[in-house]
């Protein structure tokens, strides 16, 4: 076996999956790992590029997964011998990593709370990951290659600025990988795969539902719907590996078909999948729309509507500070926004194709942060097992997204503001309010003060009114 990259220390075996180690002029077998699952992935081994001026190629990759995800890093070797890069998937985006020197001794891997506010070299993060990880597949040559044989904590803390870093909690000691996000184009990659017709005629399976076609069309897909009966089908494992993870009990039409594309802040997006969300606090509950949208060269974004409008929201990469307090405040790039609204949410119906695992009825913890004035954008923050997730909103006129869809006005969902159980309740207090009031005052009109105490029916107000609730809030 020869090795291409000198930054190369480790090697899979392309025949029996072998993991070999180089040790001076000696190579040594220290395990085994799977057969590689089909990702589809537009990267392929061999494929050069260029990073901050430097040239490298692709020549190894790692799969890594959680209980109910897996994503792919590429190493990236350098042309000059000054090292390695990873470039890894990101919540649909990429991030380029470089090992770092800790520094200092990290605190261990158990003492990590997610959500918490934390500095590393005197910089303020938020650790936004805190999840047992483990290395599902790996390909070609890798000069870092976390525990084959057992599970490994991962840490991630994200900044405002956009920086991701990662600690890799195995064989007593720790990794630490500093990242930033990139796009493809910016890395002068050529030859990335595409949605061809062969690629799409060789991915696709019958639904383990129905026997019906299902059609994968994108290389990020981990849940695809069935288009025949809505069952949505688990396909994180690879085509063949495919399980039911739940049939939608109500049929949906989105407002904006799946498939059509159209043109927002001059990029092209197609619409490639769609969830109805319900939400749910203190007061009442409430729903609202997500299409998930992809362009070829700039990943995933949102086009979320509920009873305020259309907003344009992307998932980011870093994650902004957070000053804790009576009134939370988040700041990122330079803005600030303050907590507005707190709920959780569940997924209540899904069509469509989507680069993470989707589950019916999931539950999701939500936090919105409004601008101050004259920052028309919002943040939000989404919390699941392990994960915390950031992303930012824009307002979209409901003109524009028209337009860009080709949607007659009909066409748009009209929504209530959040009138669910909540309001009926306030409603029904109100009018038990006003029954007993009147029932009091026709009581004091018949008082006798001969006959009796007339001071518990006299000079008492009732007032009712329904509990103020601003409406507008926006959920991706």
């Amino acid at each position: 076996m020869s090795f291409v990259s000198a930054q190369s220390s480790h090697a899979v075996c392309e025949f029996c999956q072998s993991v070999v180690v180089r040790q001076a002029q000696t190579l040594a077998r220290v395990g085994k790992v799977a057969e590689e699952f089909a990702d589809y992935s537009p990267l392929r081994l061999g494929q050069r590029g260029q990073w901050k001026g430097r040239d490298f190629t692709l020549v190894g990759r790692l799969q890594l997964g959680v209980e109910n995800a897996r994503w792919t890093e590429w190493q990236a070797a350098f042309a000059d011998g000054s090292g390695h890069a990873f470039l890894s998937e990101d919540n649909g985006a990429f991030v380029m990593s470089e090992r770092q020197v800790p520094g200092r001794e990290l605190p261990p891997a158990n003492t990590w709370k997610l959500g918490a506010a934390v500095k590393f070299r005197s910089k303020p993060y938020t650790v936004t990951l805190v999840r047992q990880v483990r290395v599902v597949a790996a390909q070609g040559e890798l000069a870092h290659l976390p525990p084959i044989d057992a599970a490994f904590t991962l840490v991630e803390l994200r900044s405002s600025d956009g920086q991701l870093l990662s600690f890799e909690y195995g064989d007593n000691r720790a990794e630490v990988w500093s990242g930033l996000p990139v796009d493809l184009a910016s890395l002068g990659m050529e030859g990335l795969s595409s949605a061809s017709e062969e690629r799409e005629e060789a991915r696709h399976f019958n639904c383990p539902a129905c026997g019906g076609r299902v059609d994968v069309k994108l290389a990020e897909t981990r849940s695809i719907s069935c288009s025949s009966c809505g069952t949505l089908i688990d396909v994180s494992n690879g085509v063949g590996a495919e399980v039911v993870a739940a049939k939608a009990s109500q049929h949906v039409t989105p407002a904006i078909a799946l498939g059509k594309t159209g043109t927002l802040f001059d990029k092209p997006w197609q619409v490639v999948g769609f969830q109805r969300k319900q939400g749910e606090d203190d007061e009442d509950t409430f729903e609202w729309d997500e299409y998930l949208l992809y362009n070829h060269g700039g990943g995933f974004a949102f086009l979320v509507k509920d009873e305020s409008g259309w907003r344009f929201s992307e998932v980011l990469t870093g994650a902004p500070d957070i000053k804790r307090g009576r009134k939370p405040m988040a700041s990122y790039q330079g803005k600030h926004y303050f907590l507005a609204e707190s709920y959780s949410s569940s997924t209540r119906y899904v069509e469509g194709e989507f680069f993470w695992q989707v589950k019916t009825g999931e539950q999701t913890r939500h936090r919105d942060f409004r601008g101050a004035a004259g920052v028309a954008d919002q943040l939000c923050e989404e919390t699941t097992t392990g994960e915390v997730v950031w992303s930012r909103s824009s307002p979209v006129p409901a003109n524009v997204v028209l337009a860009a869809f080709g949607l007659p006005l009909e066409r748009l969902p009209a929504y209530s503001p959040k009138s669910g159980m909540g309001n009926w309740i306030v409603f029904g207090l109100i009018a038990l309010l006003l029954i007993v009031s009147l029932s009091l005052l026709s009581h004091a009109d018949q008082c006798d003060p001969a006959v009796e105490d007339c001071r518990s029916t006299q000079g008492r107000s009732y007032s009712g009114g329904g509990l103020g609730r601003a409406s507008g809030g926006w959920h991706k």
